[in-house]
């Protein structure tokens, strides 16, 4: 279950793994990618758009209340 993994690697991430960051960005990296494809209307721009969403994402995982809630 999705949520479960979340619950796992969230944590793992605030603590500055590598891996559960990468595993995070795994899992969430094509419906992101798709959402900002659609608003960017270009590769280029989706690219970018997804990269400041996870900047974003990783400096704000301390206000995260529910961590199965990362998607």
């Amino acid at each position: 279950d999705l949520k479960v993994k979340f619950k796992e690697l969230v944590p793992a991430a605030l603590n500055n793994e590598e891996t559960a960051k990468s595993e995070l960005i795994k899992l969430t990296q094509a419906p992101l990618y798709k959402f900002c494809l659609l608003l960017g209307n270009s590769r280029e721009m989706a690219e970018d758009l997804c990269q400041e969403v996870y900047i974003k994402a990783f400096r704000s995982l301390t206000q995260l209340k529910k961590p199965e809630s990362f998607l």
